[in-house]
């Protein structure tokens, strides 16, 4: 029952950073997890919450400009910061002998395999003198079983969706790595950043940018809230025009700083106040509300 009710708080662990293994049944809030909104000039709800759980009484996200936009949405958040956050590894800040001198973050997938891109990543990997590349749990298991040879890098294992050690794994990595590459705008930028780790974004990113329309992954009773997607935003130009091409290190790492919410960090007491149902009455009703909408989307309703 547990894995059916799966919700954004548990994406990447989240959840267990708060609770630790003993997790409750379902959460009464959502917790915003990726960064796509602060690279976007507009923050669509359900870009930030996604449509399963626009019902629950509570969104948790990373700032105050968050929280602003989405009460022009008529959506009520809170700041409290991105899961990474949370991490012990990031709280401590405590870099530790440096693994990697150079990983490169390719675009990740958690529906799919991306074996097309394989070639294109050993080009890269060579090009720029890379000794590991970060992989989501697909490509790096099917790396790790085929003969497909990336070079003499090493292979790591980055985020799985319903992983409770992602976010933890991700410290790890970033806090043992001296520089990332990457030809796509995601989290890891933020994540590497704010971790005080060199961040390049390579020319290859304007190979990587192809608009997906909504109606490839969105329900049809959705369309109206992903109506930006019948203009898509110009994303090349976006990640072109950011700090994270545009700027030095330290005006990185201030920027990822107030885009994770470091400053909105609450306290874990009061994390699980936000996150865990106020009874049981409560939970029983978030938990049909969620059967429900899982179903209906299930059957395209």
């Amino acid at each position: 029952m547990k894995k059916f009710l799966f919700q954004e708080a548990d994406f990447y662990g989240a959840s267990n950073l708060i609770f630790g293994k003993k997790l409750p049944l379902v959460y009464k809030a959502t917790w915003m997890h990726g960064l796509g909104p602060p690279l976007r000039n507009r923050y669509p709800k359900n870009i930030i919450i996604h449509y399963n759980e626009t019902h629950l009484p509570l969104h948790l996200v990373n700032n105050t400009r968050t929280v602003d936009e989405l009460a022009s949405q008529d959506i009520d958040a809170i700041a409290v910061g991105m899961p990474y956050i949370y991490t012990k590894i990031f709280i401590e800040k405590k870099r530790s002998n440096t693994q990697f001198k150079r990983v490169y973050f390719p675009r990740h997938s958690i529906g799919f395999s991306q074996m097309e891109h394989y070639e294109r990543w050993r080009i890269i990997l060579s090009k720029y003198h890379c000794d590991a590349i970060c992989l989501s749990d697909i490509d790096y298991r099917h790396l790790k079983s085929s003969d497909f040879y990336l070079g003499d890098v090493k292979l790591i294992f980055g985020a799985k969706a319903n992983d409770p050690k992602s976010l933890e794994r991700s410290a790890s990595t970033f806090f043992s790595t001296r520089e990332i590459i990457t030809d796509t705008r995601s989290s890891h930028l933020a994540y590497a950043a704010a971790s005080g780790v060199q961040v390049r974004v390579i020319d290859e990113i304007n190979e990587n940018y192809n608009s997906i329309p909504a109606s490839d992954y969105v329900p049809k009773k959705f369309e109206k809230d992903f109506q930006y997607q019948k203009e898509p935003e110009k994303e090349y130009e976006k990640i072109m025009s950011s700090v994270y091409v545009k700027g030095n290190d330290a005006e990185m790492r201030e920027y990822s700083e107030y885009i994770l919410g470091i400053d909105s960090r609450k306290s874990i007491d009061q994390m699980k106040h936000y996150l865990m149902p106020n009874n049981i009455i409560q939970a029983m009703k978030i938990a049909t509300l969620l059967v429900k909408n899982k179903f209906y989307t299930k059957i395209g309703i």
